[in-house]
């Protein structure tokens, strides 16, 4: 997997690059659920979008940059293989826009076009382009929008290099709950049973391992009168992560996977814990929660894929 922190450029349909937000595409694909009447579905969008960032960092090519139509494509293949074919219209509908035409007999313009989005040699750039202008010709196509061309250019952008990018569906690893809790230190597998620290079960979509805890309750726990102060509760704060951690090695031994799986840790009530026990206003509280959800993931031994609060 290739650096987190490294840019994903995605070239729009007008030639102009944008930095791929897996935020923005989680609305998109929340959004097409909801057309559909799903509007459960909002963790399965997070799924996919997380999927997709994964599968766009692993992808093995000499940079970080793909096309919105072939990303769209395989966004709505992956849509269609995990059951939801009536969403992935809606996404692929939403994202088409409409343009002008372009002479199909002007060479230079489509080469100009197809130039913004294909990256490839000379010399199958050119074979491309004939080929792109060849098939025009035969469908007795006049003028054709560049949503169009594009679409034959990277089709035969295919023919002519390796396969479209995929984002496959994932074999699902699993484990029981009820089997962790004996694996666990006392303490730990204590505040697991009373549900201050949860993992959620292995997503189908994005294989992960998602953790979490609610501060409040453990704050409750420890008979914390408010206001606190840091030097109080960050002894408290890396016991916490050391047991996130603990729950981490356990699973990952358990299900014996070539590579550990991914960690996310969601803290949902953490505002609330910074305004209630530091007696901070609303519009202060995010340095020192950013600060305190720092010294929970320094004690977890892995860089966590997404942390959330």
């Amino acid at each position: 997997m290739k650096p987190r922190n490294a840019d994903i450029t995605v070239i729009e349909m007008d030639g102009s690059c944008e930095l791929f937000r897996m935020e923005e595409l989680q609305n998109r694909l929340f959004g097409a659920f909801v057309a559909v009447g799903r509007s459960d579905c909002a963790s399965l969008a997070e799924d996919i979008a997380l999927a997709t960032e994964r599968a766009l960092r692993d992808c093995d090519r000499p940079n970080l940059t793909f096309g919105r139509g072939e990303l769209d494509a395989a966004i709505v293949r992956l849509l269609e293989n995990a059951g939801y074919p009536q969403a992935a219209q809606v996404y692929m509908r939403r994202g088409v826009s409409s343009v002008i035409t372009i002479d199909t007999g002007a060479k230079a313009e489509i080469a100009l076009l197809l130039r913004k989005h294909l990256s490839c040699s000379e010399v199958r750039f050119n074979h491309i382009v004939d080929a792109v202008m060849q098939s025009m010709q035969k469908a007795e196509i006049s003028a054709a929008t560049p949503t169009l061309i594009l679409e034959m250019g990277r089709h035969f952008e295919r023919e002519y290099r390796e396969a479209p990018l995929q984002l496959p569906l994932p074999q699902m690893p699993s484990f029981d709950r009820e089997s962790l809790l004996p694996l666990l230190s006392a303490e730990t597998a204590r505040l697991v049973g009373r549900g201050i620290l949860r993992v959620a079960g292995i997503h189908t979509l994005f294989p992960s391992l998602r953790f979490y805890c609610l501060l409040n309750d453990f704050a409750a726990e420890k008979n914390y009168l408010p206001p606190v102060t840091e030097l109080e509760i960050i002894p408290d704060l890396r016991q916490i992560g050391r047991m996130i951690d603990e729950m981490r090695v356990v699973i990952n031994r358990a299900l014996d996977l070539p590579e550990p799986l991914p960690c996310l840790l969601t803290l949902p009530d953490l505002p609330e814990f910074v305004e209630h026990y530091f007696e901070q206003e609303r519009s202060g509280i995010a340095p020192v929660a950013g600060e305190l959800a720092d010294v929970i993931a320094s004690e977890i031994g892995c860089t966590l894929y997404k942390l959330s609060y």
